[in-house]
């Protein structure tokens, strides 16, 4: 679906005023990191847009992430997009299969939405800024590692145009998945952007859902033995 056309699905939906800001949560990264040296890179398509991410262990505890997201592309004349960057810090921990992990970061963007109903053409541009914090619970195996997140974002947009400016929190409730075998795995996430003020002048897109792939680089959690089996690293 083009972002056009899905911001006016948002429009359609919410039945919304001229002057509303239109988001789109992106995907967000759940590392589930083990050991230091571990990094991952995830290519994230969602139904929106193209949302890279990096995630790097500087020891057995303590690592970092950084999210960018593009949807869709700038023009001279109107046009719907979305762009951000996202770096974050955490914490992580690991006992056998059990995982625990907690990020925090900021994100900073900018977006415009336009759209038409009947004869009117509406445009707004924003930009935007977050503070988040997103603590996770998970199990990471051989074959799979699943993960449940609840992510907290204070955000708030700025209008270009206006110089007003709009806040908002969000709850996102998400599970991610990694599915297959060593270092390369089939990802999918899926949750819920649930918006706590529920300011008519901030419109935010509902459900997060992605697919990609995750690619565990550098020193992985596995390391190969003189089987064919692999196993977890020592601290």
């Amino acid at each position: 679906m083009k972002i056009k056309g899905l911001f006016l699905f948002f429009i359609l939906l919410f039945f919304i005023s001229s002057c509303s800001v239109l988001y789109v949560p992106t995907p967000v990264n759940v590392p589930m990191l083990t050991n230091r040296g571990e990094a991952q890179i995830n290519t994230n398509l969602g139904f929106y847009g193209f949302s890279p991410q990096f995630a790097y262990a500087f020891s057995n505890h303590f690592g970092g992430y950084i999210n960018l997201s593009a949807v869709g592309k700038p023009k001279a004349d109107s046009s719907s997009y979305q762009y951000s960057i996202a770096p974050a810090l955490g914490y992580f921990y690991k006992h056998g299969k059990f995982r625990m992990e907690v990020f925090s970061g900021l994100e900073a963007g900018s977006l415009a939405s336009s759209y038409s109903i009947g004869n009117n053409t509406y445009r707004g541009v924003y930009t935007f800024r977050s503070v988040f914090l997103q603590p996770t619970i998970g199990y990471a195996s051989n074959l799979l590692d699943l993960g449940f997140t609840s992510d907290f974002v204070l955000i708030s947009f700025d209008d270009v145009h206006s110089n007003n400016t709009y806040s908002t929190l969000l709850l996102e409730p998400l599970l991610t998945a990694k599915i297959g075998y060593r270092r390369v795995r089939l990802l999918i996430q899926g949750g819920l952007a649930i918006d706590a003020n529920k300011d008519p002048d901030v419109i935010t897109f509902p459900v997060i859902a992605t697919l990609g792939l995750n690619i565990n680089l550098g020193k992985a959690r596995y390391v190969r033995e003189t089987s064919s089996r692999y196993k977890h690293q020592g601290m």
